[in-house]
Order: structure tokens, then C-alpha cells, then sequence
């Protein structure tokens, strides 16, 4: 998407320094630090956001009180007594923070920097609740949603209805179980997520005989996505207000980048073997190489499954790459119908591929590809190395 919106990262002298941001604002991490630990400590997630932003606001008031007293040793002892106070959080519960915030703006009201700051408090405050709009009514309709399906057995006669439809169509059935479990999952924490679609979902898949481990994964999966899939996306809804962008517009470009990955749960349905169900791997392979990775494995399997060779034979075959479409690599160029050779092709294949109206340019011998494989033949396990240099490891790394 970078590549093809020509979007390009800020220049080194424009990057911000994260130890210039850590040195000048460290005290802006305490109410985080507080936050969390509240979390751990098992308070709910309304009573620590309400004593962070309280802290959040005691550091801001106090910073704009502190740069008005006189010297170093004063705004010290202020420091000091303000964290002070704070601390009587724990004895008091959070009416000392109240009462404390209560004072520092009168006491910032009474000088204009203070009352600047105080408008800043206040713009923040109301952009925090516009922002956050979007999100408390995409949750509210999701709650509507769930509530609607699961009170009404809804959820419960889709599962019937897709073990049904899975005595004719598998494939039919994961489709409607991952709409099933896109609605189930709109809007909900992980640990919810996986519950709520595994107990509905899931037995409709195992009833198909789909693997247990393969059967939640799916659904847990598509649960997950649901963040990203219109019309909820509660992330691409959180995500809006710092992009400044429509959270439905962000939704579907997400879509978009991950669109493969819709895919990948029905690979593991089809193959189990994927996710080490139902048997075992027979062969992996790999290489580097970024856009032209696939285009070399492709010429590995080729020659391997269809041609019969062994796999170092396949291996050492002359390889090549097109760079028809943009590189995953600087400068992300593209060059329509150029192909890249070693040099081992005969030149009547070069002359023919020439004749068809490519751009040929051939390179070394052995430039292309870096592959590698392995594979299990009964008890004995078979490797072959890239002979062309780098990663040219098997086995035994």
C-alpha cells in the first residue's frame, strides 16, 4: 500500500528523538504507570481511567503552578508536597484527588497562565468526549446486537443451520460461519471473544468433522477480525481520531491490507496439517528475497512435483525473476515485462522469451534465489541447500 500510495517515511533529521521526548516529559508516564498498576490490582477499568486522567490533570496544573514560582528549591518542596497529597489516594479512595484537583484550579485561576492552561484542560476534555462518541456507539450497538442473537436462540439455530448446510458444502459452511463469527465478535474483549464464538460456533465446525485445535482457531480468528471489518471496526473506529480520517473509510482500507488473511483459516480447515493436526508436515521450503520469494519457490515445486527432480536437482535448476510488478525493495520501482535471467538459460529459450516482447537482462550464473528445503522420505529426512551463496543452510542450522 506504501509503495503504491508512494507514501514515504519522514527524513532522519525530521524524526522525533524518543530520549528527547523521555527527558523533557518523563512525569507524563507516572499516570500511565498508575493506570496499569490500578489494572493489575484488579480495579475495573472505568476507576482506573477516572484516578489516570485525575493524575494526568494534577501533573498539567501543577506544571503550569510550578513555572511561575521563583526558584528551584521552592518548586521542589512543591513537587514534593503535591506527590504528597496525591499518595492520600490510597488512604482516602479518590476524593483526595478530587479535592486536590478542586485546588489546583482555583489556584491556576488566579494568574493568566494558569487560566490558559485551564482552557487547554478544557479543549482537551470536550475533543476526548467528540472522539469518543464513535466508539461508545458502535459498542452500544454491538451490545444490541449480541443481545439480540443470543436471547432469542438466534445464534444457536445458525449453528444448526451450517452443520445442514455442511452435509453438502463445506466451504459454503466456513463462509456462513465466518459472517457467524465476525457478529459475535463485533466489539469484544479477546478473552470474551474466544468464548463466546468457540461455544457457538465452534461445535457447528467439530459436528463437520473439522479438528478441535483447527475448529476454535477458525472461529476465534474471525472473531478477532471483526475489529476490522465494517460496519463496527471498533479499532478502525478508535484509530479515526488520530488519523483525523472516517473510521468506515479506514475499515475498508484495512479490509483491503488484510485481505489474505481471510484466507488463511480456510488453508488450516483444508490442510490441518498446517497447524500440526490430522498427520504430519512432508516438506518445507523456504527463501528470502521479499516480491521475488514466491517466484522462485513456485520454480522449486515445479521442478520438484511435476518434473521429478530431487531437491537439490530443483534447486540448482537456472532460476529467474520478473519485475513486472513493484519491488518490495528501494527504489519500489516497476518495469512492465522484465524479466531477470541467469546467465545457465540457453540462449534459445533468451532469444524466444525476446521474441514474445519481454525485456531480458541476464545475470550471473547464479544470482537468483536463495532456497532451501527439506523433506521427510519414511524415516529418512532429505535437505538441500542454495548453492549461490548466502543463506545456503539446510539442515543442522
Amino acid at each position: 500500500e506504501a509503495g503504491k500510495r508512494d507514501l514515504r517515511g519522514l527524513a532522519a533529521d525530521e524524526m522525533p528523538s524518543a530520549r528527547r521526548a523521555l527527558k523533557e516529559g518523563w512525569y507524563l508516564i507516572l499516570p500511565l504507570a498508575v493506570l496499569v498498576w490500578l489494572l493489575f490490582s484488579g480495579y475495573t477499568p472505568l476507576f482506573a481511567g477516572t484516578i489516570g486522567l485525575a493524575l494526568t490533570g494534577m501533573l498539567i496544573l501543577g506544571t503550569a503552578i510550578a513555572m511561575g514560582l521563583s526558584s528551584t528549591a521552592v518548586r521542589v518542596i512543591f513537587w514534593v508536597v503535591l506527590g504528597l497529597c496525591a499518595s492520600a489516594f490510597f488512604k482516602f479512595g479518590i476524593t483526595a484527588l478530587l479535592l486536590v484537583l478542586a485546588v489546583l484550579v482555583i489556584a491556576c485561576a488566579a494568574f493568566r497562565g494558569g487560566r490558559q492552561t485551564l482552557a487547554i484542560c478544557r479543549d482537551s476534555l470536550a475533543d476526548g468526549a467528540k472522539t469518543a462518541l464513535p466508539v461508545g456507539i458502535a459498542c452500544a450497538l454491538v451490545g444490541v446486537i449480541i443481545g439480540v442473537m443470543t436471547l432469542t436462540g438466534a445464534a444457536n439455530t445458525f449453528g444448526q443451520f451450517i452443520v445442514s448446510v455442511g452435509q453438502n458444502s463445506l466451504f459454503l459452511s466456513l463462509v456462513l460461519t465466518m459472517v457467524t463469527c465476525i457478529i459475535l465478535g463485533m466489539g469484544i474483549p479477546t478473552i470474551p471473544n474466544y468464548i463466546i464464538t468457540s461455544s457457538i460456533a465452534g461445535p457447528a465446525l467439530l459436528d463437520l468433522g473439522v479438528p478441535l485445535i483447527v475448529s476454535h482457531m477458525f472461529v476465534f480468528y474471525f472473531g478477532i477480525l471483526a475489529d476490522l471489518t465494517p460496519p463496527v471496526a471498533l479499532a478502525c473506529f478508535a484509530a479515526a481520531p488520530i488519523a483525523k480520517e472516517s473510521g468506515l473509510k479506514i475499515s475498508f482500507e484495512a479490509i483491503k491490507v488484510a485481505a489474505a488473511g481471510f484466507v488463511v483459516p480456510f488453508m488450516a480447515v483444508y490442510t490441518p496439517a498446517l497447524m500440526l493436526q490430522d498427520g504430519e508436515g512432508v516438506m518445507a521450503f523456504g527463501t528470502p528475497g521479499g516480491d521475488q520469494q514466491d517466484q522462485w519457490q513456485i520454480g522449486l515445486l515445479l521442478h520438484h512435483l511435476d518434473h521429478g527432480m530431487n531437491l537439490q536437482e530443483a534447486i540448482d535448476c537456472p532460476n529467474f525473476h520478473s519485475e513486472h510488478f513493484i519491488s518490495s525493495f528501494h527504489p519500489r520501482a516497476a518495469y512492465p515485462g522484465k524479466l531477470v535471467l541467469e546467465g545457465r538459460f540457453p540462449q534459445a529459450t533468451i532469444d524466444e522469451l525476446k521474441r514474445r516482447g519481454h525485456v531480458v537482462e541476464v545475470g550471473g550464473d547464479w544470482s537468483e534465489g536463495r532456497l532451501v528445503a527439506a523433506r521427510r522420505d519414511g524415516k529418512v529426512l532429505k535437505a538441500a541447500a542454495n548453492p549461490r551463496g548466502m543463506q545456503g543452510y539446510a539442515v543442522g542450522r
